[in-house]
């Protein structure tokens, strides 16, 4: 009870400071209290009181009449410019607990994987149907920074706390227009072009996978660009800038996430990779995240979209 009375005092001191702050920025705008009353919902009355027990607080006159207008003194308008300063704060912090308003709605992510954009937007559409969004963790796994949802290249050995996600084929992303003026129709002739390869990070097994099937085939890969996530990849595929192995997913769902990420197919011609295995993920869900959340995940993996 004495918490939730300090509580609430702090809250009336908090609200009769900003309203305080308001008049002084209102009387240099207005210049009559009667006008200034009215843009704040109060009495004039209670307005002249503010006032009068600001001076107090401060110690010097802050307001002077002059013929019939209310100004503000030199001290005044020192503390205007401060008052503007505390209004603005003011805004900002309620924009920012607006935009956050459900952010005790919202599941941390951390995407370990090549496709992380990917993956992002799967698991935002997974959640959306229970309410939920997403806090996308762009950090290193060994950082130890808990997240409620866990998503990584599948390992060796299985775990049995971790979910498999559908297998994605593996595609060479490459420019349309510069396909079609090279005559480009297959993997292979792309590679051998002299494009640059967009390669995903070292350390990854996508990338382990990439060049462990072009090994085999005797293919030298020429690396360009070394990128952390296969969107960006494929976007710089897209705009010319050299080759990239792309995660395709034939399951719908994956499928539809993915759409929402990658570029335009109209910009993009993605050619099969005959031989290489698929590239494979798995998911795991956090302690703390609530059931509904979970069921929403464990639906949108099991259930044809509409």
């Amino acid at each position: 009870m004495i918490y939730l009375f300090y509580t609430l005092s702090g809250m009336r001191s908090f609200i009769m400071t900003l309203i305080k702050w308001r008049i002084i920025v209102l009387i240099e705008q207005l210049k009559k209290v009667t006008l200034v009353a009215q843009e704040l919902g109060l009495k004039q009355p209670t307005v002249t009181f503010h006032m009068k027990s600001m001076e107090e607080e401060w110690g010097m006159p802050l307001f002077e009449m002059k013929t019939g207008r209310i100004l503000l003194t030199d001290a005044g308008r020192r503390l205007h410019r401060y008052a503007l300063k505390m209004l603005a704060l003011q805004e900002e912090a309620a924009r920012e607990m607006r935009l956050r308003g459900g952010s005790h709605k919202r599941l941390s992510l951390l995407a370990d994987a090549a496709c992380s954009s990917i993956m992002a937007s799967f698991a935002a559409f997974a959640l959306e149907p229970a309410g939920y969004g997403i806090e996308w963790l762009r950090i290193e796994e060994g950082s130890g920074m808990h997240a409620d949802i866990r998503i990584r290249e599948r390992q060796e050995t299985a775990d049995a706390d971790w979910l498999p996600l559908p297998d994605a084929d593996l595609r060479l992303a490459v420019s349309r227009e510069w396909a079609q003026a090279a005559g480009i129709q297959a993997a292979q002739a792309a590679l051998e072009s002299g494009k640059p390869w967009i390669a995903p990070a070292a350390g990854t097994r996508l990338r382990s996978q990439i060049l462990t099937w072009a090994a085999a085939r005797g293919l030298d890969l020429e690396e360009g660009h070394a990128v952390p996530d296969a969107v960006m990849a494929a976007s710089l595929a897209a705009a010319g800038l050299g080759v990239a192995v792309v995660p395709i997913f034939s399951d719908p769902r994956f499928a539809q996430a993915a759409t929402c990420v990658l570029p335009d197919p109209g910009r993009m011609l993605l050619l099969p990779l005959n031989g290489i295995p698929p590239y494979r993920l798995e998911l795991k869900l956090g302690a703390g995240v609530p059931s509904e959340a979970r069921l929403a995940i464990s639906s949108w993996l099991q259930s044809p979209p509409e």
